[in-house]
């Protein structure tokens, strides 16, 4: 890394090219914000004209070879002197900070510390800590002690290069002198290695922990969350393992949640980590809620993936709260599908527990739709307060939703106690 030749800057700046990239990303919301102001006209400056202000060609081998200090002072001045919002000149004097020689880089630093609109560089101030970093870190710390108004982000790029070029060496050092920014330029670049190699960040979060505790719970949830994306079971163990309840209860919760949103099983053996009762069980009925409202009907297809697939029957692991919660949620988007339901419950008592759920899921679909799930329930469910409730709770919302509708199908029904409950519903005020 210590070579400065052409071929060693196009190599640093091929990494350059795509730290810069991945700077831009890091910094949408600022982006976003400029774009903003511009559309409602708030900060005075113009949309960027197509050509940038005579920049070199962000091709990196080309780049390398044209360098020279007075090109780059003349790119800066008129990037300076710019009126209006340019990003791809920004962009490509973030590629040219990686071009700078090792014995030039003090000197690039002296010219961007005599523009005179320093807000505007300090993304080519990252990117030249960035370089600096990957030729000399020591010399990089040495040399943003003179950063002046790039103190922030000479300190920022130093600390996610250097983790990323040499973890371990790049932690002993930060952690035995961290600042209070650290700890946002280290969830920074755990947020990317998190993407890429999320067991990674889990080792690097470990490392933290030893050092530097008070940091870590706050390191921890995001790399947690950032892991069970790809690898829900690894990283809910990663999770579990830590010391602090109160820590990784409630984060094990939200990671049984995010997860259920894409699949059901990995979730549930997610939430199957949770110690507390009562909190693992509000888990699993958050799983349940997903699943069967986001993807049930497709987990009856024997096609489905393992980890959807129930078209065999209920798991033995689902209790009658999870089947009931499928069930009710499933009727939001699959309500057409309840046939199919019915028919993978292994007995009366499912598809009764099925039923009773279904009339109870209306609330955001046409109820005519689960009418036959009334008749398959036996008389004997009016009996209770909560057959009651459901029943009346049914033919009130589809007398709303259709009354004319709702009243024929009630007049067809065969005397008995279901019909005498509804009707009785409807005489007292049904017609709201």
């Amino acid at each position: 890394m210590n070579k400065t030749g052409t071929a060693g800057m196009g190599v640093s700046l091929l990494t350059g090219i795509a730290l810069s990239y991945g700077w831009g990303t890091m910094t949408s919301t600022r982006l976003v914000s400029k774009t903003s102001e511009i559309n409602s006209g708030s900060s005075g400056l113009k949309p960027a004209a197509r050509t940038s202000p005579n920049l070199p060609s962000p091709r990196p081998f080309e780049l390398a070879e044209q360098f020279s200090i007075g090109s780059i002072k003349k790119a800066l001045d008129r990037y300076d002197e710019l009126t209006d919002l340019d990003l791809l000149g920004e962009a490509r004097l973030r590629c040219l900070m990686f071009a700078v020689p090792k014995e030039r880089l003090d000197e690039v630093l002296q010219m961007l510390l005599e523009m005179k609109n320093p807000g505007k560089f300090q993304e080519l101030a990252c990117a030249l800590f960035s370089r600096w970093t990957e030729l000399d870190p020591l010399a990089a710390l040495n040399a943003a002690e003179g950063a002046g108004a790039f103190a922030s982000q000479a300190r920022r790029g130093i600390v996610t290069t250097w983790l990323n070029t040499d973890p371990d060496g790049a932690l002993e050092h930060i952690l035995a002198h961290a600042t209070p920014e650290d700890l946002g330029f280290i969830k920074e670049f755990l947020g990317y290695k998190g993407v890429l190699k999320p067991e990674d960040a889990a080792r690097l979060v470990d490392k933290i922990f030893e050092k530097w505790p008070e940091a870590d719970s706050k390191l921890f949830a995001a790399v947690a969350r950032q892991w069970a994306k790809t690898e829900p079971e690894r990283a809910a163990e990663w999770a579990a393992s830590y010391g602090d309840p109160s820590v990784t209860q409630p984060l094990l919760k939200q990671m049984a949640v995010d997860v259920s949103r894409l699949v059901g099983r990995p979730a549930l053996n997610v939430a199957n980590l949770i110690t507390d009762p009562k909190l693992r069980q509000e888990a699993r009925n958050d799983v349940m809620a997903h699943w069967g409202q986001l993807y049930g009907g497709f987990s009856l297809n024997p096609t489905a993936g393992p980890g959807r697939n129930i078209s065999g029957g209920f798991p033995s692991d689902w209790t009658n709260d999870d089947i009931a919660t499928f069930s009710r949620k499933f009727m939001d988007n699959f309500a057409k599908q309840l046939p199919d339901l019915l028919n993978i419950a292994k007995d009366d008592a499912q598809r009764i527990l099925i039923c009773a759920n279904a009339i109870q899921g209306v609330q955001n679909i046409d109820p005519g739709k689960a009418s036959f799930a009334v008749d398959y329930l036996p008389d004997s469910y009016a009996d209770g307060a909560e057959g009651t409730k459901s029943l009346e709770g049914f033919i009130q919302r589809w007398n709303s939703f259709d009354p004319n509708a709702a009243r024929a199908w009630l007049n067809a029904l065969p005397p008995g106690p279901k019909k005498d409950v509804m009707q009785s519903k409807l005489s007292l005020g049904g017609k709201q």
